[in-house]
C-alpha cells in the first residue's frame, strides 16, 4: 500500500490574511517609481482591508512574488511548521509548489522576487485576523513576509547567479508562521494550481477560493474598481508630489477587464469558473462570477490511479471517468476490498464490471457484521431518500450590497422609479428574486426594465 498511499492529491496550503489583505500587486511589471502603496476597500466578503505598503527605496512586491510566497509557505506546511520558522528547499522544489516552469530566466527572477519579499513591510490597519479558539479577532499589526533568506551552492566559478542546484533557507515571516499554527489557512489543490498559466490567474484563482470560504455560494458579485483595487491593478499617480508612500491609483475600468482576461479565460477552460459577466459600465461595472460545481472543474487524471482500476480489468476510458469523480480515498479503499474478495476465492464473471460497481454502488458489497447495528433497525425509506437527496445547503443572508451593484443604473431617473427599485432590493433580501432576475432586469430599456419591475413585484 505504500505505493497507493503516495498517489493521494497534493496539496499547497494559503495563509488567509494574505488572500484577505492581497499584499502582492497582480501586475507582472511596475514602474520603477512603485516603492510603495496605500489601499482602502471594502468588499461584502472579505470586509474593510486598509493595507500600506512600504518597499523603501525598491519595488513594490509584484507578478511571481505572489506564487514564490505561496510556495514557501506550503513549504513551511509540508516541512511540518519548523519551530524556527525555516524552510529549507531546493529552487526546483520552489518551482513545483508554485507553479513556476524551472529554468534560467525563472531562476533569476526567484533571485529577484526573494530580494522584494524580503525588503518589504506592511502595516495592516485593524484587519489582520488572529484566528483564538475559533474566534476571529482584528488588529492593526505591522508585518514582514519573509525576515530573511540565505542561497547555497558549490560552483567552480564564481557564485553568482541561481541555479537548479541551489538550495534556499528561507524565514518565513513570524506574524505569518503564527496565523498558520493557529489553523488560520486554506488547501489550495496543486494540480489544478499548476495547471494555470500565469501568476494573475493563479493570484485570483486563490482569491476565488477565499471568497467561497466566506460566501458559499456559486455566484460571487463585485465592483470592477474594488476588485482592480484589491487584486492590486494599480499606477503611480503620475500628478501627485513624491513621497516616500507614492500616491497611486487603481487602473481604468477597460484596463482592469484587459488585464484580467486573459485570467478568466483560463479559469473558464478550466472549468473553475462557468462564466464571467460585466454588468454595467465604465466605472461604475460589476463583475459577476458564476462558479462551476465541484465535479465540473477540470484536473488531471492521475494516470496511477487509473493504473489501479484497468490492472483489475476497468476499461481505459471508464477508468479515467472514474478517477475524475471519484476521491482518491475511495479508489483506495475500494481496490483493497476488490483484493480481499479475489483472495477469499470470488471469482466474477467481469472484473472490471466488479471494480466499477465497487466505486458506485459500494453498499452491496458490505459484509453484513460492517453495518451498524441502528442502520439495519431503521433504513431510510424511499421518501427520506428523496428528501435528503434535495436538500440544499445553507445559505448565507442576503444583503442589499449583493444587488445594488447590479441595480446602480437602472431605475434612478423619477423618483417612481427609485421606489420601485428599492421595493424590489427588498424583496431579493426576503429570498423572493434571484439574482439573475436583475441581471436580466439591468440589460433592458428603461420601459421595459419598468414593465419587467412590475412583473417582479406582483409573483
Amino acid at each position: 500500500m505504500a505505493q497507493e498511499q503516495s498517489m493521494i492529491t497534493r496539496y499547497g496550503v494559503e495563509e488567509r490574511n494574505l488572500s484577505r489583505l492581497n499584499p502582492i500587486l497582480g501586475l507582472n511589471r511596475v514602474n520603477s517609481e512603485m516603492t510603495g502603496w496605500h489601499k482602502i476597500v471594502d468588499l461584502a466578503e472579505l470586509g474593510t482591508v486598509e493595507l500600506i505598503c512600504d518597499a523603501g527605496t525598491g519595488v513594490v512586491p509584484h507578478g511571481i512574488d505572489a506564487d514564490v510566497m505561496f510556495a514557501l509557505i506550503t513549504a513551511y506546511e509540508l516541512q511540518g511548521r519548523p519551530i524556527d520558522n525555516t524552510v529549507r528547499l531546493t529552487l526546483s522544489e520552489l518551482c513545483d509548489y508554485a507553479g513556476l516552469t524551472p529554468g534560467g530566466i525563472t531562476y533569476k527572477n526567484i533571485h529577484s522576487s526573494l530580494d522584494r519579499l524580503y525588503g518589504v513591510k506592511y502595516k495592516a490597519e485593524s484587519c489582520w485576523v488572529n484566528l483564538n479558539k475559533s474566534k476571529k479577532k482584528w488588529e492593526t499589526l505591522v508585518f514582514h513576509l519573509i525576515d530573511q533568506y540565505s542561497a547555497k551552492d558549490e560552483t567552480e566559478g564564481e557564485a553568482k547567479l541561481f541555479t537548479t542546484t541551489t538550495t534556499l533557507e528561507v524565514s518565513i515571516g513570524r506574524s505569518l508562521a503564527n496565523s498558520i499554527n493557529s489553523g488560520f489557512s486554506r488547501k489550495i489543490d496543486l494540480d489544478f494550481y499548476k495547471l494555470l498559466r500565469q501568476p494573475l490567474a493563479r493570484l485570483l484563482y486563490r482569491n476565488l477560493e477565499e471568497v467561497k470560504s466566506e460566501n458559499r455560494a456559486q455566484t460571487f458579485l463585485v465592483p470592477i474598481m474594488s476588485w482592480g483595487e484589491h487584486l492590486g491593478l494599480r499606477e503611480v499617480d503620475p500628478d501627485s508630489p513624491k513621497k516616500n508612500i507614492p500616491k497611486t491609483r487603481t487602473l481604468e475600468a477597460k484596463l482592469i477587464r484587459r488585464a484580467l482576461e486573459p485570467a478568466h479565460n483560463d479559469l473558464i477552460n478550466r472549468r473553475y469558473l462557468k462564466d464571467v459577466t460585466y454588468i454595467g459600465r465604465g466605472s461604475k461595472q460589476s463583475i459577476l462570477y458564476t462558479f462551476s460545481l465541484e465535479e465540473e472543474v477540470s484536473k488531471p487524471v492521475d494516470l496511477e490511479l487509473v493504473g489501479i482500476l484497468t490492472s483489475r480489468g476497468v476499461s481505459l476510458g471508464r477508468a479515467q471517468e472514474l478517477v475524475r469523480t471519484t476521491p482518491t480515498t475511495t479508489i483506495m479503499q475500494s481496490a483493497k476490498l476488490f483484493d480481499q474478495r479475489i483472495a477469499e476465492g470470488f471469482r466474477p464473471r467481469n472484473r472490471g464490471g466488479v471494480m466499477a460497481d465497487l466505486l458506485t454502488h459500494p453498499e452491496k458489497y458490505q459484509k453484513v457484521e460492517e453495518i451498524p447495528a441502528a442502520v439495519i433497525a431503521r433504513p431510510l425509506t424511499r421518501a427520506q431518500e428523496v428528501v435528503e437527496s434535495l436538500a440544499e445547503p445553507a445559505q448565507p443572508p442576503r444583503s442589499k450590497q449583493q444587488v445594488e451593484a447590479v441595480l446602480s443604473n437602472v431605475l434612478e431617473q423619477t423618483t417612481a422609479d427609485r421606489e420601485l427599485r428599492e421595493r424590489l432590493i427588498a424583496q431579493f433580501v426576503e429570498g423572493r428574486h434571484s439574482i439573475m432576475d436583475f441581471i436580466t432586469l439591468a440589460r433592458l430599456s428603461d420601459t421595459e426594465a419598468r414593465a419587467k419591475a412590475a412583473e417582479l413585484l406582483s409573483l
